[in-house]
């Protein structure tokens, strides 16, 4: 057996016939090489990983601190909850669910859903007609090509269009919409608010105390509620390479 392969089979938690796999790791790069049941269900504990998804997987779930997660050009479906993460979605319509601070998110090209709770959060959309959700402080949305649905909640929050025809809100207060020239539907709710661009469809701003502290208050509320499904009836097989930073 090879020195990588040992360092791999060493950081696997628990590995069930439930489709379920669990790894700890420390420092390391994984890639996932081969799938035949794409209803593996991966979860990431640990620190400092960069994870590889390369196929398509049912979801992964990343506990782990200062990790790095790439998606396949599948739809990719990753929820995160660990502090200090960037995910790059790559293609795909994609979901993506974040309910951590100091997060990077880049849905890739594709129509796809993000939903973020926390502090200090980045999304970008890219290209395609994305769903984008956020609420906390310190939040930057940009939802780039494609018409897209854009919500911030909170504190000193930034949302950006660019072309299409964009849905934006935003409750809260410090909240600036950029919205870059184009064909918009815009509305603001509470104080301090401020929209760049000149050609808006549709503008409703209200500055209000307690529409303020309203949305201060419900800022990180997004809960997950979904229970993973387990099939215990489908075999597993599937190829791990993992190697030390």
């Amino acid at each position: 057996m090879s020195d990588k392969m040992k360092f791999a089979i060493k950081h696997i938690k628990k590995w069930t016939k439930d489709n379920k796999l669990v790894i700890d790791a420390k420092k390391c790069t994984i890639d996932i090489t081969e799938v035949t049941n794409e209803n593996l269900e991966i979860e990431l504990n640990g620190s400092n990983i960069t994870f590889n998804s390369n196929l398509k997987v049912k979801s992964i779930v990343s506990n782990a601190m200062n990790t790095t997660i790439n998606g396949s050009d599948d739809n990719d479906n990753i929820t995160v909850n660990g502090m200090n993460t960037t995910v790059n979605a790559n293609n795909g319509d994609d979901t993506i669910n974040s309910f951590a601070m100091n997060v990077n998110i880049n849905g890739g090209a594709g129509n796809d859903t993000i939903n973020a709770s926390g502090v200090n959060v980045t999304i970008n959309g890219d290209s395609g007609n994305d769903k984008i959700s956020a609420s906390g402080m310190n939040i930057t949305i940009d939802g780039g090509l494609g018409s897209d649905d854009l919500k911030g909640q909170g504190a000193d929050i930034i949302i950006k269009s660019n072309e299409g025809q964009n849905n934006i809100s935003g409750a809260g207060s410090n909240i600036t919409v950029d919205a870059n020239k184009n064909d918009n539907t815009i509305k603001l709710e509470g104080k301090d608010t401020e929209i760049i661009g000149d050609e808006v469809s549709e503008v409703s701003e209200t500055n209000k105390a307690d529409e303020t502290d309203k949305a201060n208050e419900n800022a990180g509320s997004i809960t997950n509620t979904e229970e993973p499904v387990i099939n215990n009836e489908n075999n597993l097989f599937f190829s791990l390479l993992a190697t030390k930073m």
